[in-house]
């Protein structure tokens, strides 16, 4: 006697589970799960690059707030057939603003301490790949 399947393991075919995090290879299914930590999240996206370009995405996945976000995890299960031959992956994360004040923080950057800063002028670069050098 075999059981009806449930709603519970029609749900994980579909939106994925919590658990393991990170990516895992579901070969029973054919699918991949992705499952990112992102405490202070408002969205996902999941970015899937082909081998051949990884400027370019062959498919972007965003996560829905209600059924793809279990606390501060987001996952997904995405199916082999629907990669489109994606080798590499990447999470574009949308951040809520902390619990402060809505005001603008800026800081000015030292330029003792800013390599870009030193990079800058010509004579700086000299310097800094001699320092390079005799390291």
């Amino acid at each position: 006697m075999t059981l009806p399947e449930t709603t519970s393991s029609r749900w994980t075919a579909t939106e994925g589970l919590p658990f393991p995090l990170g990516l895992t290879q579901i070969e029973e299914e054919g699918a991949y799960n992705f499952a990112p930590y992102a405490k202070q999240a408002q969205s996902v996206t999941l970015l899937l690059y082909a081998e051949s370009d990884g400027v370019n995405t062959v498919l972007e996945y965003r996560f829905g707030y209600l059924e793809n976000k279990t606390g501060r995890i987001w996952h997904c299960r995405i199916p082999f057939v629907s990669m489109q031959g994606a080798c590499y992956y990447a999470y574009r994360v949308a951040r809520t603003a902390p619990n402060r004040a809505a005001r603008p923080r800026t800081r000015r950057l030292r330029s003792k301490r800013s390599t870009s800063a030193r990079l800058n002028s010509a004579a700086a670069q000299g310097r800094y790949t001699a320092a390079m050098e005799t390291k």
